[in-house]
């Protein structure tokens, strides 16, 4: 124990470090270990400031005695010396702390910096494990005397802590490799890199990392073995899909020494009987969609297909990301609205706030942009020029939002077309799964994260309100009267199932076990249609709450089976939710068929007893489905024709726009249909999507 007092040295203020020393002079390890411990205590130095005599606080087997004769003839010199070293050697102010362990330094510590008993316990087995006991066996070897071998460990650990680490080569050596490993040899006669895999095949991290192997193979010479680590047994498959790299060991060019169109990735010898999606792992900033092919690629039946299945993808915008704090309080502004534009265009994009880690982002393109404050209340509150932009006049005119995320190329080419032959606005709505948030990896329950986890983030600001209406559902009435709902202080209106179907009772698991015990009594909601009130919904903060919510309970693979569905009826008491009249959701597995007549919509349930697909069960249930399904049909062959013929004239709705921008000057933020499920496997299935009369 090395002194580095403070204060002025004198006889009167180092009573404590007096007796430490005199204690480690004339007692036995065990004693002084006591005796110390006991005067490390507030309580001590208290007690010895009021006048405690020094000999209370001896301990159990202390020759105390021995111990007061040397407290009282100690003198200043090994204190004065200990703060010599510490001012010269270690270049310690007065006062400051510090651990030195085999050689190596912690510290300074700050004043409010704590070094308990549990930090001392960790440094020494950490000391221990990485040299202290290497060296302890060596020196045992040597028959070094222990009191000598003790400072001997202490000296050399210091010595070699002290050298740089260096990396030794590693020569991986396996009992057996004939049937488990893949081996690729090097060019003879070069220098060669030497390059051990161990992978267990079924997993994503293989499908990733063989191509990257490949490429390398490619660029430089190698001697490659690639270890199979498998699993001895496995109850699933875990791997369900098939990848490919896009990537290309060199760039490549044309005949006319121009850059080719970039690399492509090409999947041979495809089962054909599977429904394919295909996705596209992009770098976290990316958004890619495609732009040229004639398929549905979230539907692919490689059976009904007569030739190859192509697209070709495009990098359509790069995603702004950020996280912004309250400097005054250190806390996320939650709520705080940004705007992302140009000197010319200010706001071309908007977006708000989560309170999860203060995060936002804003979709751009290449070029110079201008991050603002939205003018209103978040412009006043930062004391920037005030501007109350937020209020909208009370107009009552809808527009169709699609989440752009799930929508394939044919049916964005297909809506503008229909906008035009039936008269409505449409927008298309993107965003990105922020990287921190726990990912989905199947896109089903991608699609559902999409309808509830982002809902105060997905739309453009001046949005008051939303309504979600599933794709295979129809409307039999006039949404205005769903917009106009009095949600009673509730940021949405959901509908509950239907209890009215009695042979369902057994299928019906929000009645028993933990539903029933959550609830406790209130409805389970369906997730088919619903209504946001978005003021609302911001003001409480229910997007954070939800997504903290999704990001404890996802990471059990056995929660949030329904996702879209369970995560707002679990959080039922944090974010109340209104029941809607029962009428404005009518399915045929659950509620009984006297209570069809009031339907104002029809679901297509699920039934999970008879497993009926919703093809046929559309054409039973639905009187009009044949009729959509045709009129959808012919709209179909028109628009193909037209476009084979080159007569197609359309005018696009813009992207990314404020709907007021689109409407001379009106702002349209009373009524948006929004339909997220992509879950069509024919194109006269769109009918279901398709705004009614009225609405």
């Amino acid at each position: 124990m090395i002194n580095n007092p403070s204060q002025e040295i004198s006889y009167s203020s180092t009573p404590i470090s007096r007796a430490i020393w005199a204690a480690l002079q004339t007692q036995t390890s065990n004693s002084a270990k006591n005796f110390i411990t006991k005067m490390a205590k507030e309580e001590t130095a208290e007690a010895l400031a009021a006048g405690v005599d020094m000999g209370e606080f001896s301990v159990g087997g202390m020759d105390v005695s021995l111990f007061k004769e040397a407290f009282e003839s100690s003198k200043m010199d090994f204190i004065l010396s200990h703060a010599l070293y510490c001012r010269d050697v270690l270049k310690l102010k007065k006062g400051q702390r510090m651990v030195i362990s085999n050689g190596r330094i912690i510290g300074p510590l700050e004043e409010s910096e704590l070094f308990n008993q549990d930090d001392f316990h960790l440094l020494e087995n950490i000391i221990l494990k990485t040299s202290g006991q290497k060296i302890k066996s060596h020196i045992q070897q040597l028959r070094v005397e222990e009191d000598v071998a003790s400072d001997l460990v202490m000296k050399v650990d210091a010595l070699l802590s002290a050298q740089p680490k260096g990396e030794a080569r590693i020569d991986y050596q396996f009992f057996e490799d004939k049937h488990s490993a893949i081996k690729l040899k090097p060019n003879e006669g070069d220098t060669y890199y030497d390059v051990v895999a161990v992978v267990d095949p079924v997993t994503r991290e293989a499908q990733r990392l063989a191509p990257l192997l490949l490429v390398l193979t490619q660029l430089v010479n190698m001697n490659l073995r690639v270890f199979m680590n498998c699993q001895s047994k496995l109850s699933d498959m875990p791997l369900k899909s098939f990848y490919r790299y896009v990537l290309e060991p060199e760039i490549s060019f044309t005949a006319d020494n121009s850059f080719a169109k970039g690399p492509i990735a090409k999947f041979l010898d495809m089962p054909q009987s599977p429904l394919f999606t295909l996705n596209l792992n992009t770098p976290e900033s990316w958004m890619v969609e495609s732009v040229r092919t004639p398929y549905d690629l979230d539907n692919i039946y490689l059976e009904e297909v007569d030739s190859i299945v192509a697209a070709e993808y495009e990098l359509e915008y790069l995603l702004l990301e950020g996280h912004c704090y309250d400097v005054t309080t250190g806390q996320p502004p939650r709520g705080l609205q940004f705007t992302l534009g140009t000197s010319a265009s200010p706001t071309t994009v908007d977006t708000i706030v989560m309170a999860n880690l203060g995060y936002f982002q804003l979709k751009a393109n290449p070029g110079a942009w201008i991050l603002r404050l939205r003018k209103g209340r978040s412009d006043d509150i930062y004391r920037i020029y005030s501007h109350d932009g937020t209020d909208s006049p009370p107009d009552a005119n809808d527009v169709v939002v699609l989440l752009n995320n799930f929508k394939s190329k044919i049916i964005k080419e297909f809506i503008p077309y229909m906008a035009s032959k039936y008269n409505f606005q449409y927008e298309l709505v993107q965003y990105k799964w922020p990287r921190w948030l726990h990912q989905q990896t199947e896109k089903q329950r991608i699609i559902w994260g999409y309808k509830i986890l982002f809902l105060d983030v997905l739309f453009p600001l001046v949005v008051d309100k939303f309504l979600f209406v599933d794709a295979d559902q129809i409307v039999r009435t006039d949404l205005k009267e769903l917009r106009d709902f009095n949600l009673d202080g509730a940021p949405y209106g959901y509908t509950p199932f239907c209890d009215s179907r009695r042979e369902m009772d057994g299928y019906r698991f929000w009645k028993s076990g933990y539903w029933a015990s959550h609830l406790a009594g209130r409805k389970y909601h369906i997730s088919a249609l619903y209504v946001v009130d978005l003021k609302k919904f911001r003001k409480i903060a229910a997007g954070d709450r939800l997504r903290g919510q999704y990001q404890g309970l996802s990471q059990d693979p056995n929660s949030l089976s329904n996702l879209d569905q369970d995560l707002p009826n679990n959080m039922i008491h944090q974010v109340p939710i209104k029941s809607l009249p029962q009428e404005w959701l009518w399915c045929e597995t659950w509620c009984d068929d006297a209570s069809k007549k009031r339907a104002k919509t029809i679901d297509l349930c699920n039934n999970p007893m008879t497993k009926e697909p919703k093809l046929e069960a559309a054409v039973r249930i639905v009187p009009e489905w044949q009729d959509y399904d045709q009129e959808i049909k012919q709209l179909q062959s028109l628009f193909q024709k037209e476009k084979k013929m080159g007569a197609l004239r359309v005018e696009k709705t813009q992207e990314g726009k404020d709907t007021s921008e689109r409407t001379n000057g009106k702002t349209e933020n009373s009524i948006i249909r929004f339909g997220a499920h992509n879950i069509l496997q024919k194109p006269a299935e769109l009918a279901v999507s398709l705004p009614t009369a009225g609405a």
